[in-house]
């Protein structure tokens, strides 16, 4: 990898870092997340809001799909409520719900290797964008560019930001 690639790979995460500790803000609450923007200036989900709109309602199942860079279904936390196929029998090598999936039993990983194993150390995908099209638009004339690629441009410098060295 060239010196200024790794360059802005570490300036991008370090721009992600930043987003969750500004100067202001010596130490980073560990419920950080549940804060709120408006009333702790943390950048978080509104945790006691969201609860205090449901107080009093009746709860219901929910599936949610996670799209993420990596699930452990045997965490503590998620062993107990991870959804099960009831279509499907594990580790048979049949696709007995004929969705084009063989042992679905918890959904599906499409950014593993065909054959479901779990691709070990992989790139977000706004990270391999940034990479792939590094090179395309590290010191490139945007008056030059077409319609498609701007629009390509217009993603990138939104994802790494345009570093000038």
């Amino acid at each position: 990898m060239n010196h200024k690639l790794t360059t802005k790979i570490i300036l991008f995460f370090l721009g992600l870092i930043n987003v969750v500790q500004t100067p202001a803000q010596k130490i980073i609450p560990k419920d950080w997340f549940e804060k709120d923007p408006y009333v702790d200036s943390i950048a978080g989900i509104s945790l006691d809001k969201a609860y205090d709109l449901l107080k009093g309602m009746a709860s219901k199942p929910v599936i949610v799909a996670v799209i993420d860079n990596g699930v452990d279904i045997l965490h503590e936390d998620l062993k107990g409520v991870i959804w099960n196929n009831k279509n499907e029998i594990p580790d048979n090598g049949i696709d007995d719900d004929h969705n084009g999936y063989v042992d679905d039993i918890h959904g599906w990983n499409f950014r593993g290797a065909k054959d479901g194993t779990i691709i070990e150390n992989e790139w977000a995908s706004s990270l391999q964008y940034y990479v792939r099209w590094g090179v395309q638009f590290d010191n490139a004339d945007t008056s030059l560019l077409n319609t498609e690629d701007k629009k390509k441009f217009a993603i990138y410098t939104k994802e790494g930001g345009i570093i000038s060295e």
